[in-house]
């Protein structure tokens, strides 16, 4: 294997890639012993290198040897180079490379070591044993290479954020969190290095927790210990975006990854407090409201209301109080009530600002769908597309919600369409138009954009459980049966429910 394509291979986003091999060192520097040699001698020893990595490149075009010494006689010569010239980096790195793709990593590892023990600023080589301690999961190596990296005078910054990646995903997070917050990027950088922390964090919970929680299980003392990982690395995530001219919609995600957290291990002040200020950066988002309000709810504790209370007080944070209330009342067996106080507040709304926010348009509709006010949901809906014009999420869900009532099904195909123009990829859209045309009995379309959208949730590691349905819908009317049953039993299995009795 190449070690130019090893480079912290687990992490999802912004890889290093080492530089080509030069004949002289990056980085801070190389810390040369004294030069005993004249400068006679230090130019015959350079050329005399030279001359062998020379000799090295032609030995691939020696067609009288087999590819076994060709290798052998590569390796010789390079070898050759170290031993003439044991400070340069560049034979190292041949070296390295050459040992890593023929699996004697370990053999890298002490060569690359060896060389630090003399050159400890060398950028390009302690990269090199990094990547090589990390794909070992070996603490003890990486810790190694983290002394050395600290000890620098002014490390590359690109090498210590990968560093910083590395440890949190080696369970590092002290060593993560120093290295990150020492870490020097420009607001760019930053601002992709607070994504790939997040990155780290939802695989945690998603990978670890999900499947715990979707069966009800209880949460074992590991289970948990990794809850507060991921909450820490969303935490720290925060404060490094938390500054002016930050990516606010990045930064709500965020928010909703702590959110679940904070839910997960039974904070539910902080829950709300994550939602909240989720709700507040991304306007376009009613969930948060939702979530809230489900812990409302749920809880049903006075203290919880009133920090709740304390954090919409003003007069400014009227739509949000009053959604909230709304969805209080919908979750807590009054969902007629809820879906005509949300109603109640949309007239309100309307009258006193001429184009509400597009979310509270989905949030009221919502509730009026879920309280069986299917048409007044479809009415509201198509207000939202007439006020906001723009927006693909408006046009989606109208398109879904007429297919669902067999409505106007060639205005709810253009609708799909448009919002399918605007993302291309969402598995979301995709099912939508895949039940527009399932009701237009154009099935084998359905069928194909179905398998595209199930692709693409697999691609991220998620299952809608409505995309499975109407997957196991269209296959059974396209006389796909055996496929159609091995996804409903998959499905219930995951609720719950016993697939041959129900």
């Amino acid at each position: 294997m190449n070690i130019r394509r090893l480079v912290f291979k687990k992490i999802p986003v912004g890889r290093i890639f080492v530089l080509s091999f030069l004949f002289l060192s990056a980085g801070c520097g190389t810390l040369e012993p004294a030069n005993t040699l004249s400068l006679e001698q230090s130019e015959l020893r350079e050329s005399r290198v030279n001359a062998i990595l020379a000799e090295a490149a032609t030995v691939n075009a020696n067609s009288g040897l087999t590819e076994k010494e060709r290798e052998e006689r590569w390796e010789s010569l390079v070898r050759k180079a170290i031993a003439e010239d044991p400070d340069r980096s560049a034979s190292v790195l041949l070296l390295c490379d050459f040992l890593v793709r023929r699996q004697k990593s370990e053999e890298a590892w002490e060569l690359c070591r060896e060389f630090l023990s003399r050159h400890p600023c060398d950028t390009e080589v302690l990269t090199v044993a990094t990547e090589l301690a990390f794909l070992s999961r070996d603490k003890e190596k990486f810790g190694h290479c983290l002394r050395l990296l600290r000890a620098m005078p002014d490390p590359d910054s690109q090498l210590v954020r990968s560093t910083a990646l590395a440890a949190f995903e080696l369970g590092l997070d002290k060593d993560g969190f120093s290295l990150s917050k020492s870490a020097v990027c420009d607001n760019a950088e930053k601002n992709e290095f607070c994504n790939e922390i997040a990155e780290i964090g939802t695989g945690l919970l998603r990978d670890q927790l999900k499947p715990m929680l979707e069966n009800n299980l209880a949460i074992s003392s590991v289970a948990s210990n990794e809850i507060r990982r991921a909450k820490s690395l969303y935490d720290f995530a925060v404060e490094l975006y938390g500054d002016p001219g930050s990516d606010s919609v990045v930064l709500a995600s965020i928010f909703r990854l702590s959110a679940s957290c904070s839910a997960a291990l039974g904070d539910l002040r902080g829950m709300v407090d994550c939602n909240h200020r989720a709700f507040l950066l991304a306007d376009d988002d009613y969930l948060p409201l939702s979530e809230i309000a489900v812990a409302l709810a749920a809880a049903k504790d006075p203290e919880l209301q009133k920090h709740f209370d304390s954090l919409v007080g003003g007069p400014e944070c009227r739509l949000e109080r009053g959604m909230v209330e709304a969805y209080v009342d919908f979750f807590s067996d009054h969902a007629a009530r809820g879906a005509s106080r949300a109603l109640a507040l949309y007239r309100q709304l309307v009258e006193d600002f001429e184009i509400p926010p597009a979310h509270f348009f989905f949030a009221v509709s919502d509730m009026l769908s879920r309280a069986e006010r299917g048409m007044e949901s479809i009415e509201l809906l198509r207000d939202a597309v007439i006020r906001h014009p723009e927006s693909g999420t408006a046009k989606n869900n109208l398109a879904f919600s007429l297919s669902e009532h067999n409505l106007e099904l060639d205005l709810a195909g253009r609708l799909a369409a448009q919002a399918l123009e605007e993302e291309p990829e969402s598995p979301v859209v995709l099912d939508t138009m895949a039940w527009v045309r399932f009701k237009q009995n154009r099935v084998y379309e359905a069928l194909q954009l179905l398998l595209k959208a199930v692709s693409l949730e697999n691609d991220k590691k998620s299952r809608d459980p409505e995309l499975l349905w109407h997957l196991r819908d269209v296959l059974l009317t396209t006389g796909n049966e055996p496929e159609a049953r091995m996804v409903e039993k998959s499905l219930r299995s995951r609720s719950g429910r016993n697939v041959e009795t129900d």
